[in-house]
């Protein structure tokens, strides 16, 4: 396979770098690969570089210098800080085979008890980062459906919430109820509510499987 140089700068259309100092290259693996997205993470330490490559919830490729597979992940993950870089159009060689084909948890495992024989120079596991924090999305409607105020990754959060409000003023006709006050919607990955104002506009929260109803509740300032 044609090896992807970790040196190289990749050019990127979306992404983001923050520095590592303090964090756990663990915790930042088990992150990007819970994404399950398609990406690339490259992680700089001390002039050193190193390439990972996610796709479908899984790391399948991971290179740093002559290291490629698990043996670069054990090697990377011996490096005390330095900074990240998470790309989601990577315009490098993408790998043409995977050299990782076993579980990202079995990954990290076979290098957190590598790390621990203490093989010489290297460290021991990182303490596990704090999770960031939950992160909500808000958002207000018209009666119309119209956009008035939004907060957060509102990623089309106000055309969902108008045809929510749709669908459960259809259900209520069906059951001969008056008009909604207010929805709630729990999902294996997160949860949503959405209320009606006195004046008929919408407002609605969504926030990931660790926020609670009650939290957005309380987000759009409506009662317990």
């Amino acid at each position: 396979m044609s090896k992807p140089d970790p040196d190289a700068v990749p050019r990127a259309t979306a992404g983001f770098s923050a520095q590592l100092r303090g964090a756990s290259l663990f915790d930042l693996i088990q992150f990007e690969a819970a994404s399950r997205g398609r990406r690339v993470v490259r992680v700089t330490s001390e002039g050193r570089s190193a390439l990972l490559y996610f796709s479908d919830g899984r790391i399948i490729h991971a290179s740093a210098g002559r290291l490629t597979g698990e043996l670069a992940v054990r090697e990377l993950l011996g490096w005390r800080q330095g900074t990240f870089a998470r790309f989601d159009h990577f315009d490098g060689p993408w790998p043409k085979f995977e050299t990782i084909g076993a579980s990202t948890e079995s990954v990290l495992l076979r290098a957190a008890q590598h790390l621990d024989e203490g093989a010489g120079n290297l460290v021991a596991l990182p303490p596990r980062a704090a999770p960031p924090p939950s992160e909500v999305a808000l958002v207000r409607l018209s009666p119309d459906g119209e956009v008035l105020e939004r907060q957060g990754p509102e990623d089309g959060l106000g055309d969902v919430v108008a045809y929510t409000a749709q669908l459960t003023d259809l259900v209520g006709d069906l059951l001969g109820l008056a008009a909604f006050e207010s929805v709630e919607l729990t999902f294996t990955q997160g949860k949503c509510v959405v209320a009606r104002q006195e004046d008929r506009a919408l407002v609605a929260a969504t926030g990931d499987a660790r926020m609670t109803l009650e939290g957005l509740r309380q987000r759009l300032g409506l009662g317990g």
